[in-house]
């Protein structure tokens, strides 16, 4: 049918075809179509790259209701998209102009078009050279943050630029993220490179009052690097527990506060650590403290669990655990296919433990899991355990889908046993798609 008509307007044989022409407005490739035809985006023709760049520079140079900020930004938007026509452009792609032209000026809503955030302080701005140059900065920034929204590492991407006040506050308005002005995003900017973040100090493995403890960081973003989660260990049933969290940098103008779950906790900012001394209300049962110390630019926040058990019945858990608190009680979230709790345990796959029964996981016979019903129906491949040590109940829950082992190779091994004097150990051997997959952990970190 196309053809027909392609065949008819170029005949002129017909009278109603006679001085006609036909525009065909595709998506294909058909040669049905494409033969005897000529292309409109050509070289030469009217909508071809080079000849709309031309015009849309020419209307952006005679257009007298343009401020000159915005014929900079016309400019340097389109030197953006390249110089040369090749086969990915399209009409839309200038779309934002002919809106701009329409309008006669550059609307909130043009400029993330533009693939720009609205800069309210290039209006003050009077040197082409300087608003080229925030342009350039602002279109960094914003390519970026984009990037990070659709592939997943937003926070990272924000917390490299940006104050932990300003991190928040994009967070907070994602679906407007790309409204936000410039000018703030300078400030926020200008407030993280006038602050001296402090980083979190390795401890020494044990308390104060030299009680067994683990640290472990909660990942690898700059904000999870600033959430620790520690496991105390008080076989002994002590009363009162002291320990100190230290810092690379002193801590000032910060406020501390804790929460608490069978604790009473006492506080104290000295130079570069926060000191904390723990009164369990009843040494026999679970205790936890929830600390958090926040600067205007950023927040660290501190999860601590004293369990009255020795640290070798769940020595296998040191690299899978994070402390979560849900309603006023607390538990460990575990990521593992495989529980192996202790050296002289044995092994058990999380997908075969089945609800209501018992496994023993150690030569004492009061120490077992139990499997309880889950309250999580949406997700069958979360289970809901407790591990029962003479009485003491330590509730966890175990995910096998959230954060996955990162790989190393064998050099960053051999630095991480120079560096740490700490062995490695292989926790499991999985098959994966036919693939076998070693996982190694050193201290609270599996690779």
């Amino acid at each position: 049918y196309l053809t027909s008509l392609r065949n008819k307007a170029v005949e002129q044989t017909i009278p109603e075809f006679k001085g006609a022409a036909v525009l065909f407005i595709h998506n294909t490739a058909l040669d049905s179509i494409i033969g005897g035809c000529k292309n409109l985006m050509d070289a030469g023709m009217p909508l071809n790259y080079q000849a709309l760049r031309q015009h849309i520079t020419a209307n952006a140079a005679k257009s007298t209701s343009l401020k000159g900020y915005e014929k900079v930004i016309l400019s340097e938007s389109l030197n953006r998209l390249g110089v040369e026509a090749d086969d990915s452009y399209n009409l839309f792609d200038f779309e934002a102009y002919f809106s701009i032209f329409e309008q006669g000026t550059i609307s909130l809503s043009d400029y993330a078009s533009l693939r720009l955030f609205p800069d309210q302080e290039l209006g003050n701005m009077t040197k082409d050279s300087e608003i080229k140059k925030r342009l350039q900065k602002n279109e960094e920034w914003f390519t970026e943050i984009n990037n990070g929204f659709q592939y997943g590492s937003l926070e990272t991407v924000l917390d490299k630029h940006f104050s932990a006040n300003g991190v928040s506050k994009v967070l907070r308005n994602e679906e407007k993220w790309a409204q936000t002005d410039f000018v703030d995003l300078v400030k926020w900017n200008a407030d993280k490179n006038n602050v001296t973040i402090p980083h979190i100090i390795d401890d020494k493995g044990e308390t104060d009052d030299k009680l067994m403890c683990w640290s472990k960081i909660e990942g690898d973003t700059a904000a999870q690097k600033k959430r620790l989660h520690i496991i105390i260990f008080n076989p002994n049933s002590k009363e009162v527990v002291s320990h100190s969290i230290d810092f690379s940098a002193k801590l000032k103008d910060g406020t501390v506060k804790a929460t608490c779950i069978n604790s009473t906790t006492v506080l104290q900012v000295v130079h570069k650590s926060i000191l904390f001394e723990c009164k369990v209300q009843n040494p026999n049962e679970l205790a936890y403290t929830k600390i958090t110390y926040k600067h205007k630019s950023y927040a660290f926040v501190f999860f601590i669990l004293i369990v009255p058990i020795e640290h070798t019945l769940i020595e296998g858990l040191k690299p899978q655990y994070l402390i979560k608190e849900t309603k006023k009680a607390v538990h460990l979230l575990l990521d593992t296919e495989v529980l192996n709790l202790n050296q002289g345990g044995t092994p058990l796959l999380v997908q075969d433990l089945e609800q209501g029964t018992e496994y023993p996981f150690s030569t004492d016979p009061d120490a077992f899991l139990e499997v309880k019903e889950s309250s999580y129906e949406f997700d069958q491949e979360l289970k809901e355990i407790n591990l029962v040590f003479e009485g003491v109940v330590l509730p966890a829950r175990i995910t096998t889908h959230a954060n996955r082992a990162k790989e190393i190779s064998g050099l960053d091994v051999w630095n991480l046993k120079r560096v740490h004097s700490e062995s490695f150990r292989t926790y499991v051997s999985e098959s994966n798609a036919g693939n076998e997959t070693i996982i190694i952990t050193q201290g609270t970190h599996q690779y």
